[in-house]
């Protein structure tokens, strides 16, 4: 019992910060529990073709990235199987993510390699801007009630860190002047 009081303690610490994410260990750990909630094995697939819909009605322009759905109504990706399996990938890459917080290193590799595959396709930081944007309000829908201003503000926290990770590839790429 007393190692769960401790843990909990820890666990809602705000003064330590992990000086490569920013986060602190509650943050992290609300990202964890959030992640639990809209990452799971039975709410992930929903959850990812919800990501996509959510990001192709506020931005319809990201759907011109996707030779699959460009030409597409937003009803027909909704029962797509193409989406599905697309929208689980992403999923799992945040889920990635997520599982990487306590691993700096290995999460700055992880967005790298977002990165590369994404630039590489002429997606920009305008486009990850976006989703950034996009990412507070589709959290709220997920999550409903579990979706704390604290929920939110790590989430745009991790997101922050993922498109300073983007710039920089950007800028090693030569990109800066395209990247924005």
């Amino acid at each position: 019992m007393g190692d769960t009081k401790t843990n909990n303690v820890v666990a809602d610490d705000d003064s330590v910060v992990n000086p490569a994410t920013g986060l602190t260990l509650r943050q992290k750990n609300l990202i964890i529990q959030s992640w639990e909630i809209i990452g799971s094995l039975q709410t992930q697939k929903k959850n990812g073709v919800q990501l996509f819909m959510d990001l192709f009605t506020a931005y319809p322009n990201q759907q011109e990235f996707f030779p699959l759905f460009h030409d597409k109504s937003l009803e027909e990706l909704a029962s797509s199987s193409k989406m599905r399996a697309h929208a689980t990938t992403v999923m799992y890459q945040i889920g990635s993510f997520v599982d990487n917080l306590d691993d700096p290193e290995c999460l700055v590799a992880l967005i790298e390699k977002v990165a590369n595959n994404h630039l590489k396709r002429g997606i920009r930081m305008k486009e990850f801007e976006e989703l950034r944007t996009m990412f507070i309000p589709f959290l709220k829908k997920s999550l409903g009630a579990e979706a704390t201003t604290a929920v939110l503000e790590a989430w745009d926290k991790l997101l922050a860190v993922m498109n300073t990770v983007v710039l920089g590839v950007a800028k090693e790429q030569g990109l800066l002047n395209d990247a924005t």
